[in-house]
């Protein structure tokens, strides 16, 4: 039998019998066989589709899709490996050699009792980061599992070095490099650090004793250890203390010199892709619409065809919309385009987004359709986008829109894509199978590079290296041809290796302050944010500018059209997996807590928040940071981004200790409900009542008095007055046990609520009027005063007063993002217009609540607002099909307090035209939603409008039997400008009447 080894440490991979097998092209196919390897035992299907998949994904068809490709490559005819059933999976290990068990076998027994060579072995042969590149953030169980199983390998990898650098103290040469990787491993770690230092000074390596003793320091301070002097002991105990001229390390002098060809950026070879691409711009010039797809591994070129591509479109006049997709931008909204469109097109750009995300999702795809079908009709265009495997969904919708609005026009996109990356874009998948199907799609596959264009490429960018000699070594890649010509170059010794290897070879040269400038750097992304590098660094200025200037002349950094960037995405990698993942997680850490102390409001800090805060292993920082970036996607309507955002923060609250947990829980399920209607809205009202008990219980007032007021939200939307009145009211209980903010907060919430319930109204104004007092003694503002002030005047026919109120409210409303109550003060001003008769004024309002009502979730709000321009139109045009069209979608959403509205406004305007038929089935309808809702200003006016209609077609006593239901109602209490509508529709004598 074929021996079978499975790598997860460093490098993945497959071995049979001393061979490297090409491995599955999709990362969640390697990470589910490091999973089901490391667990050797069945597990269930269900459990591994959550694992790694998304219910939109099809995760049963992709999991098949993965143990399929599995079975091609463990199975060798002699044996199933793969097992599974309908509902379990697991793989038969027997004979299977797996580098994390054996080397967690190998620490768990007593490594001291191991022979020198065979620890040196272990340490040789299970270096490395365990599924380095697979940890998957946004899927939360395998991130936890991952980073645990990677903790254990990390343990295991500590305690063989501790005993080589312990066993080989005597020979300081031999044990440095065990001591070395033990820093890496463990860069924290004080005594470790130590050992190194001693080790350096015994072998007389001063200068990089010195460099570790300052770094050391300064990596003590950046995790906020205190130090325990073990540090200063081992340096001192050598050569005397350094005096600080000594210790600071000096920049790096030894730049390669570039030769004369070194700027030349003309592009070499790949002659055939050239052709092909030069041909889809011609047909796209004569009007032929195509899409052409370079696929290939990374290194190959590809981003360097876009560039040559990108020169030729421009120089024949044609317009060039381009961007790159980052690992970080998935979870943002229209990534692609707005970097395309802010760069291409800067005030076309505006129009479309804005400062962030201003319309909804259909209208985005209408208006940056438009845009491309108007600048196609002044000249030819391309769309380039280059990494689009880590592309956005609402980025490929647009994309997919865009192409198939265009078909007839000049127009060109080219997108480049990492092939073994793709498989795990489910969005960019289904789009391509789409263009296929169309018949727009060209596919170009880049292969290695022949062996004569590496030569000429390697004559021209690096002069003197052995071109014939690299073009054999580099296995037809020529990014890393080029770095081997680099390496030989700097003196780097031995060429060979990967550009891993190379790369961090090249990052060692660099003195300690300026390798670590490029390490933030590559956590922070493959463009150089330099305010961000300045603030999380620690360093000073001179040192990153100098750093990043020596990165530029040594083409670790180039300068794009726009800023500094990293030369190519496998470089970032390199530099990123030099660093420990245990000092990784500090960094994301200290860049996730900066970005939340950030005030900017822009969409791209919510993606760089989560996505930080995922690898920061910091479970409260990460379940935090997806509030915050879930409310700045509320904030631009991105509202399915932030669903997303929260549920994986659910999952995150789950390691949360009790009060922290209760905490964060209450305001992941408060932007859910901002985002998107529920499905099982009673079950979320008490999960919210008792989810504020629980805060209660911990004494978190503020959280257990905004739990209250989701559930009473959730019972007033779906017509539980009396349920809702009582969570109001047990809100303001809450709130007065709290601060003084917190109480004027919750005192405005209840009595806007209790207002829009109209119920307890003399109550509720009493709760403003202090509400209102307590904020201008506090100096400050909050919407929830102006928005129940407002609410009130109207229900008391004080049209002008509340006009003004609520324009107020209006304004807080957006300074605060909270976009519910915005659009409820915009109905209200709407309603007062339409209560004035004033329809033209109405409709100009209508028009930006229907936008408004659009962009927020998908309840009631949207048809809502239809419905009140569509009454508009009847009013002024007595056109009643756009009432009638968003009648039955308020229909379907069960909003019943705004149909009975809408009903009986549209029976009042059937009466006026003599439709009395036609009027007494809306007020009837009306009535009857009022009458669920117990909305005694809807059943007076339904009442009203019903008996004016039975008067006229001479149906007395029904007539009578309605004008007597309006008397009582009068005397309950209604809106007051409600009695005056009765009046003017039943006649004063039967209004009063009783």
């Amino acid at each position: 039998m074929a021996q079978l080894e499975l790598r997860f440490l460093g490098e993945f991979g497959v071995i049979r019998d001393g061979l490297a097998l090409p491995l599955p092209p999709s990362k969640k196919t390697r990470a589910l066989l490091a999973y089901l390897s490391l667990h050797g035992r069945r597990l269930r299907r269900e459990s591994l589709c959550e694992l790694l998949w998304e219910v939109p994904d099809d995760p049963r068809g992709s999991l098949r899709w993965s143990l399929s490709k599995l079975r091609r490559l463990l199975e060798d005819g002699d044996r199933e490996r793969i097992r599974a059933d309908r509902s379990h999976v697991e793989i038969d290990l027997e004979g299977i050699d797996v580098d994390a068990v054996r080397l967690q076998a190998l620490a768990a027994g007593d490594p001291g009792r191991l022979p020198t060579e065979a620890l040196e072995r272990a340490a040789a042969d299970y270096a490395g980061t365990f599924l380095e590149g697979l940890e998957f953030s946004d899927f939360h169980n395998f991130h936890a599992w991952c980073i645990a199983e990677r903790e254990r390998t990390t343990r295991a990898q500590t305690a063989v070095l501790r005993e080589l650098v312990r066993r080989l103290a005597g020979e300081p040469e031999r044990a440095l490099v065990h001591a070395r990787a033990l820093v890496c491993l463990s860069p924290y770690d004080e005594a470790a650090r130590a050992a190194l230092v001693r080790l350096l000074l015994a072998a007389q390596h001063i200068d990089e004793a010195d460099r570790q003793f300052q770094l050391g320091l300064r990596m003590l301070k950046e995790a906020g250890i205190t130090a325990t002097g073990a540090l200063r002991e081992a340096r001192q105990a050598g050569a005397g203390p350094p005096d600080a001229a000594a210790a600071a390390p000096a920049v790096v002098a030894s730049v390669r010199a570039a030769g004369p060809a070194a700027g030349d950026r003309r592009l070499v070879g790949r002659r055939e892709e050239q052709q092909a691409l030069a041909a889809a711009w011609e047909d796209a010039v004569a009007g032929q619409a195509g899409v052409v797809l370079l696929r290939g591994e990374p290194g190959l070129g590809k981003s360097c065809l876009l560039d040559c591509m990108r020169t030729r479109v421009r120089a024949e006049g044609g317009l060039v919309l381009s961007a790159c997709a980052f690992e970080a931008d998935q979870i943002r909204p229209f990534a692609l385009w707005m970097e395309a469109l802010r760069a291409g097109l800067p005030e076309t750009a505006e129009s479309v987004f804005g400062s962030g995300i201003a319309q909804n999702r259909e209208s985005l795809l209408a208006r940056i359709g438009e845009l491309v079908a108007g600048e196609a009709g002044r000249r030819p265009v391309m769309l380039q986008f280059d990494d689009v495997h880590w592309a956005d969904e609402s980025s490929v919708a647009a994309l997919h829109y865009v192409l198939r609005l265009n078909r007839e026009r000049p127009v060109l996109a080219v997108l480049a894509v990492r092939e073994s990356e793709m498989r795990d874009n489910v969005a960019l998948q289904q789009a391509l199978r789409s263009l296929r199907r169309e018949g727009t799609l060209h596919e170009l596959r880049l292969g290695p590079m022949p062996a004569e264009d590496i030569e000429a490429l390697v004559r021209i960018r690096a002069a003197g290296a052995d071109g014939a000699r690299l073009s054999r070594e580099c296995g037809g890649n020529p990014l890393l041809a080029l770095e081997l010509a680099r390496a030989e170059a700097d003196g780097g010794g031995e060429a060979g290796g990967s550009i891993l290897e190379l790369v961090q070879e090249r990052l060692a040269r660099f003195d300690p302050d300026g390798a670590d400038v490029l390490r933030w750097a590559a956590v922070l992304g493959c463009v150089v944010n330099v305010p961000a590098l300045l603030s999380v660094s620690g360093l000073d200025g001179n040192v990153v500018s100098r750093a990043l200037e020596e990165a530029a002349r040594q083409a670790v950094l180039v300068s794009g059209e726009r800023d500094l960037r990293f030369a190519h995405e496998l470089i970032v990698r390199a530099i990123y997996t030099d660093i420990s993942p245990v000092r990784r997680q500090i960094m994301h850490r200290k860049v996730a807590s900066w970005l939340e102390q950030e005030e900017r409001f822009e969409l791209s800090r919510a993606a760089d928040l989560a996505h930080h805060a995922s690898l920061s292993g910091d479970a409260g920082l990460a379940a935090r940071a997806m509030v915050s970036a879930g409310r700045l996607c509320l904030r631009f309507f991105a509202n399915e981004d932030a669903q997303s955002l929260a549920r994986k923060g659910l999952q995150l609250a789950e390691q949360l200790p009790a009060a922290e947990q209760v905490r964060v829980v209450i305001d992941l399920h408060d932007v859910m409900l901002s985002a998107a209607p529920l499905q099982d809205w009673e079950g979320e009202a008490e999960r919210y009542t008792r989810l504020a008990e629980c805060a209660l219980d911990h004494g978190e007032s503020a959280h257990a008095r905004r739990a209250y007021y989701m559930a009473a939200s959730v019972r007033w939307q779906h017509g539980q007055w009396a349920e809702a009145r009582e969570q109001s009211l047990q809100s303001e209980r809450v709130a007065r046990s709290g601060g003084e903010h917190e109480h004027t907060i919750g005192l405005a919430e209840t009595a806007r609520c209790l207002v829009l319930l109209e119920r307890d109204l003399s109550q509720a104004d009493a709760m403003l009027m202090e509400a209102q007092a307590r904020a201008q003694r506090g100096q400050f503002a909050h919407h929830a005063i102006p928005a129940g002030i407002g609410m009130l005047r109207f229900y008391e026919n004080r049209m002008d007063e509340a006009e003004e109120l609520l324009k107020h409210a209006r304004t807080l409303c957006k300074w605060a993002g909270d976009r519910l109550v915005e659009y409820q003060v915009d109905e209200y001003l709407a309603m007062i217009d339409i209560q004035r008769g004033r329809f033209e004024d109405a409709t100009r309002r209508c028009q930006d609540l229907v936008t408004l009502g659009n962009k927020i979730r998908d309840g009631s709000e949207a048809p809502f607002a239809r419905a009140l321009l569509g009454l508009c139109m009847f009013a002024l045009d007595d056109d009643p099909v756009a009432l009638d069209a968003a009648l039955v979608d308020l229909r379907l959403a069960d909003a019943k307090h705004r149909l009975a509205y809408a009903q009986t406004r549209a029976a009042m305007l059937d009466c006026q035209r003599g439709r009395h038929e036609r009027g007494a089935l809306r007020a009837t309808e009306a009535l009857g939603c009022a009458e669920v809702l117990e909305r005694a200003t809807e059943m007076l006016l339904a009442h009203a409008v019903l008996a004016q209609c039975c008067r006229a077609e001479g149906e007395d006593a029904p007539a009578l039997l309605h004008a007597e239901a309006v008397a009582k109602l009068h005397a309950a209490g209604v809106a007051a400008w409600a009695e005056d509508i009765a009046r003017r529709v039943t006649g004063p004598a039967e209004a009063g009447d009783g």
